[in-house]
């Protein structure tokens, strides 16, 4: 009973930091994100993360283990107990033991990264608006630089080689934006194909097992980015934008040109949304006009490939997510994807060019 009362005294003591800590906290960012995690990544990649398969099957075990066990050990104990009101209240405080020990594991393995120096701020970006010329040019640029690789891109995908390609990447990128690369984070295929994208999520990344994971049903196109947006959780970076955009520059700067192409498309996709929503007659001569045809028979592939695997329940995982994004204080929700845009724009206006 003891243990049971010091977990959940821990959670609410982690939930009340978590509340207390502002964003943007050089706190947070010094003594968890550059500190604490560090040491989390570190302890992981140099033992679990070794292991051959995706430590969420092993999770995905334990659970239903731990589910059962429990069933039986309360059906013995509820046939022990005089009163029904007593089962509820052993059934109440379990159930709280489990969510505390969730909620200490989710903050203290990652979340508190939430709270760390956005990448905007690390890296002194302005704050500029896009405007529709821009956003066309952009769209141009982008096209051009994916026709200039199509030509080099492997049919086959080796996800072990891809994997230690953009971890390679990364590790050469992220330093010089402010983060630190530590340990070799992992982020695995998962099967079976279409188990992540039946709920609209192309990847995700798990703080109970410290790893990333994609959807062994995606577009081998897709892959490499979606990738690079997991492995960026996973060295500590919380905001999907600036995930986005850390895998958008760990893709372009990798040699491989097949992962270069995947980082344009991905980039482009976004890009491609925006424009139809800025300008649907501007959009339309474009497709018809400069589209080239390779490339569309590629983005065609993509959205086939999906199609294999539709939503399940769509509307309610979109407002789940959409609030847990917001409770974390990525205040767009699920719109703080497409501010990769934003991102590209600021860079190139202080950089110049990628």
């Amino acid at each position: 009973m003891k243990l049971k009362i010091c977990l959940i005294l821990l959670a609410i003591l982690t939930l009340s930091l978590n509340s207390y800590l502002p964003y943007e906290s050089a706190f947070v960012e010094n003594v968890y994100s550059q500190g604490i995690f560090q040491w989390v990544r570190r302890v992981h990649d140099f033992s679990l993360g070794r292991l051959p398969w995706p430590n969420i099957y092993i999770l995905a075990l334990l659970l239903f283990i731990g589910l059962i066990f429990y069933l039986n050990h309360f059906k013995r104990k509820i046939s022990r107990l005089p009163f029904i009101w007593k089962g509820v209240k052993t059934l109440v405080l379990d159930s709280l033991v489990f969510l505390s020990f969730i909620m200490i594991l989710f903050y203290w393995l990652w979340a508190f990264n939430y709270k760390r120096i956005s990448f905007e701020k690390k890296n002194n970006l302005p704050k500029i608006e896009i405007t529709e010329d821009w956003l066309f040019d952009e769209i141009q640029l982008v096209h051009d630089s994916l026709l200039a690789l199509r030509p080099f891109i492997e049919s086959d995908y080796n996800h072990s080689k891809v994997e230690s390609d953009i971890r390679l990447s990364l590790a050469k990128t992220l330093p010089s934006l402010g983060y630190s690369v530590n340990g070799n984070a992992r982020v695995r295929e998962v099967n079976p194909k279409g188990i992540l994208l039946i709920w609209s999520t192309a990847g995700v990344y798990l703080p109970f097992v410290s790893e990333g994971h994609i959807d062994k049903g995606l577009h081998s196109l897709t892959k490499p980015f979606t990738l690079a947006h997991e492995m960026s959780h996973g060295y500590g970076i919380g905001q999907e934008s600036t995930c986005n955009f850390t895998a958008f520059l760990g893709c372009i700067n990798s040699e491989n040109k097949s992962i270069q192409y995947s980082g344009w498309l991905g980039y482009f996709r976004y890009l491609l949304s925006a424009g139809r929503r800025t300008n649907q007659d501007r959009y339309k001569r474009f497709y018809e006009e400069q589209f080239h045809n390779d490339i569309l028979i590629d983005l065609d592939n993509i959205y086939k490939e999906l199609q294999k695997y539709p939503d399940i329940l769509p509307k309610l995982r979109y407002f789940l997510y959409d609030s847990y994004l917001k409770s974390h204080g990525v205040t767009e929700g699920m719109i703080s994807y497409s501010r990769v845009i934003h991102l590209a724009a600021s860079w190139k206006e202080k950089q110049g060019e990628f």
